[in-house]
């Protein structure tokens, strides 16, 4: 099974998402999108991308600070069957230019007016709107599983960016692991506490939509907000986040057993997490997994 068969129950209108259009299944601090609403830009944004000549097996580079062009940009990459790569926008213009030589990129999607100049067919601005003018018609491409879905790109030990590739397969397989395991259900509510160029936001993103729940994401400028987590966690009811200790210990630092109660569990990873804070999150949320 390929990610593409899984995400096509979710972002496209059939039978069995008929119960689900309409609903708030995406907040972005605190713009809300159905999965309908994603549906019909992503299709919008895939027919203008294949337009510009965009196709299966391309790698598309994300240069996005809005967290809803993210989103779209990544479905209508994975409509297409292209290989979608994320770069936060800050990253040096030396190091997008080694990664789209890395990548043999010909497309760069962003969501404003680059300060640089990169040598690729395509620089898409979304900003400018001109893919609204398409049809929301929907497009899903056949890939084999084995097929590459996205790029991560890591520093390296040596300063070099290095591409972690991930296939359909093996993200799909993961992700069901993973709904199986934290027992997902459609009344969960993420928190997406991780920027879209690290590998895992991708886990909380797939795991909220493949499972019907809802997921909350930051504008990029509230990520470092960390006092203010315990208080969407509260308004939110938050059920669950994955994210790194230091984020983690920043929510339990500001936060208190009444707003932080709704939480059913978290996932840290990253990096070793360190005895004082797990006792603290056990004392203030006892019943987390």
């Amino acid at each position: 099974m390929d990610i593409i068969s899984k995400l096509s129950t979710y972002l496209n209108v059939n039978k069995k998402t008929a119960n689900i259009v309409g609903s708030i299944r995406i907040q972005i601090v605190f713009n809300s999108y159905s999965y309908n609403d994603i549906r019909i830009e992503s299709n919008k944004l895939a027919c203008y991308l294949k337009d510009k000549n965009v196709k299966k097996g391309d790698n598309v580079i994300l240069l996005c600070s809005n967290p809803f062009y993210q989103i779209i940009s990544i479905f209508a990459s994975i409509k297409l069957g292209a290989v979608y790569v994320p770069l936060d926008i800050a990253n040096p213009y030396e190091r997008v230019c080694s990664i789209l030589k890395q990548t043999s990129s010909e497309c760069i999607i962003s969501d404003s007016v680059l300060k640089n100049d990169y040598d690729v067919n395509n620089i898409i601005n979304l900003s400018l709107s001109e893919y609204e003018m398409y049809p929301s018609e929907s497009i899903i491409t056949e890939i084999d599983p084995s097929d590459s879905i996205y790029i991560i790109f890591t520093s390296g030990t040596t300063g070099t960016p290095k591409g972690v590739e991930l296939s359909n397969i093996s993200l799909c397989n993961f992700i069901q692991w993973r709904i199986k395991k934290y027992g997902f259900t459609s009344e969960d509510v993420t928190m997406q506490t991780l920027q879209y160029s690290f590998d895992g936001y991708y886990t909380n993103l797939y795991s909220s939509i493949m499972s019907n729940g809802q997921l909350v994401v930051f504008d990029c400028k509230y990520y470092r907000e960390y006092t203010e987590f315990p208080a969407v966690i509260s308004n939110l009811n938050i059920t669950n986040m994955s994210t790194v200790p230091p984020i983690a210990k920043a929510v339990y630092t500001y936060g208190n057993k009444s707003n932080l109660r709704s939480l059913r569990f978290i996932v840290l990873a990253g990096q070793k997490s360190d005895d004082s804070l797990l006792r603290t999150i056990k004392n203030y949320t006892p019943d987390l997994r």
